[in-house]
């Protein structure tokens, strides 16, 4: 994801022992004071603490990105830049165009730019783990990023889709 006109913040859930050390050293960190769970509010109020310190330090944008450890992008950078000026004016849900006072913008576009693929078993809310035999219907799916990924279940997928990445940048 690496592009100029790409700034990469990564929050740090409280809980997490991972080390800024252990990240990008292009990317931005935000240490969150907060430990994130799943379908609580702890998730709103990590999301939040993010927006205000990214708008302290970045005044220069139109658009954020918001994604979790279990996302992974399936679009190059300029792909993805490209994609997102034909919203420009648009206030996308799960991107957030934001106008010059930092302001979310009232007009909205209902894409989450997301593939993912739901469990089919009545009540339950967790998406499916995608595994190579998803990767046809990932790299068609035209979304910025795809979900849900575990490395414990199926490494190959991830690298399968950086080969497509990397052979789509010329």
């Amino acid at each position: 994801m690496q592009h100029p006109d790409i700034t990469i913040y990564l929050q740090i859930d409280k809980k997490s022992r991972i080390s800024a050390g252990d990240l990008l050293p292009e990317a931005r960190i935000i240490m969150n004071n907060t430990s994130v769970y799943w379908s609580i509010y702890s998730k709103v109020q990590a999301t939040l603490n993010s927006h205000r310190v990214i708008l302290d330090r970045e005044q220069n944008f139109e658009y954020l990105a918001f994604i979790s450890g279990q996302d992974y992008p399936i679009m190059t950078a300029v792909e993805i830049l490209l994609s997102v000026a034909d919203y420009r004016g648009k206030e996308l849900i799960g991107h957030v165009i934001l106008d010059q006072n930092g302001w979310y913008k009232a007009r909205a576009e209902n894409n989450y730019f997301r593939y993912i693929e739901w469990l089919k078993v009545k009540g339950n809310k967790s998406p499916n783990v995608l595994t190579v035999k998803d990767f046809p219907s990932i790299i068609a799916s035209g979304m910025h990023f795809a979900r849900k990924f575990d490395i414990q279940t199926d490494e190959k997928i991830l690298d399968m889709i950086d080969e497509c990445l990397e052979s789509r940048k010329g």
